[in-house]
């Protein structure tokens, strides 16, 4: 699996310490990072799985690709 992070979460996660096959779902993966790194409580993350976002009850499995991303602004 490619796992791709965006913005402040490429800072605040180390991908090496985390079991990314190992979740059922989005949503256990989410609870999983946040107890994990702690810096990331506040920030909201959104998940895509094979270039389509997932919501927390994304059953993970056959996923190709992960991206996290924070909140984007601009214009």
């Amino acid at each position: 699996m490619t796992i791709l992070l965006f913005g402040i979460l490429s800072e605040y996660i180390d991908k090496d310490q985390v079991p990314w096959d190992s979740f059922q779902t989005i949503g256990d993966m989410e609870v999983f990072l946040r107890n994990q790194f702690p810096l990331l409580k506040d920030i909201p993350i959104q998940f895509a799985v094979n270039h389509q976002m997932a919501s927390a009850n994304f059953v993970v499995e056959d996923v190709k690709e992960l991206a996290l991303m924070p909140p984007f602004s601009g214009g």
